[in-house]
Parts: C-alpha cells; structure tokens; sequence
C-alpha cells in the first residue's frame, strides 16, 4: 500500500472517532437549526454514538410542545 492510501484511511478513522464521541447535544443544535426550532432533543445524554434524548416537536409559535421518548 501506498503512503498515501495509509494516511487517507487514517485520516477517515480519525475523523469518524471524533463524530462518534461527540456530546449528543450537539445533535440538538443542528436538528434545531434544521428544522427552524420546531425540533429539538431534550435531556440528551451520552454521545452521538452511545446515547439517549427525547425528541420535543413545538407548535408554530414554539409554546406547546409533546416530547416523544
């Protein structure tokens, strides 16, 4: 193999080690700004990989809201 082929499969390993041990509320940042704040995750434990949350879907004036386990 290549030296080259070596760090580009390193680099990757890497870089999925780092996204899987990301705190799982950095999931509820992008979900929220996906979906305009009408989607959050609340009581989010653990990591992206290894985790739990609650899914909290707001109405249109973000009032009322039903979290679903």
């Amino acid at each position: 193999m290549s030296y080259r082929l070596l760090a580009a499969i390193g680099i990757t390993a890497y870089l999925m080690l780092l996204v899987a041990t990301l705190p799982a509320t950095m999931l509820d940042a992008a979900l929220a700004h996906a979906s305009n704040d009408r989607l959050r995750m609340v009581q989010a434990q653990g990591t992206l990989w290894s985790g739990s949350a609650q899914i909290e879907i707001l109405d249109a004036r973000q009032r009322t809201s039903i979290a679903i386990p």
